[in-house]
């Protein structure tokens, strides 16, 4: 029977040991890489969500603004209209414009 030695039986227990520090180190190595990932995965999916509201908000802006000058080109074209009218010699075109002016332009301040 052999006689266990006792450098080498310390040596196991340290060896023992050593593999459980790795392996515990290389766990929370990949699991420390896992949750930062995870958390810059939601960063770049908060940061896409943030461009898609910052370019429909610039769409519609643009939308609104082609509104407006649409309706300005509208009001431009029947102001001519009514002051064309206006300037007629004819009671039914100038009565025509005062109707126009009265509900088809909006109140002005003069």
């Amino acid at each position: 029977m052999k006689k266990s030695n006792w450098f080498i039986s310390r040596f196991e227990v340290i060896n023992a040991i050593l593999i459980a520090l790795v392996s515990l180190t290389t766990a929370f190595s990949v699991w420390r890489t896992n949750v930062v990932g995870s958390q810059t995965a939601d960063e770049s999916r908060a940061g896409l969500i943030d461009a898609v509201k910052i370019q429909a908000l610039d769409n519609e802006s643009y939308r609104k603004m082609y509104e407006e000058a649409g309706f300005a080109y509208h009001f431009a074209a029947k102001e001519v209209e009514v002051q064309a009218l206006e300037a007629s010699k004819d009671v039914e075109a100038r009565d025509r414009a005062v109707n126009m002016r009265q509900y088809l332009l909006p109140i002005q301040s003069n």
